[in-house]
């Protein structure tokens, strides 16, 4: 993932997955 999009986008995808699945229960070890 990290040669698709920049660091700045992947730590975006991150938050926003942390931001609806704090508990990492939905799709987990997954950015997306």
């Amino acid at each position: 993932m990290p040669m698709a999009v920049g660091s700045v986008e992947l730590e975006l995808m991150r938050r926003i997955k942390a931001a609806f699945d704090p508990e990492g229960i939905l799709n987990p070890g997954k950015v997306i």
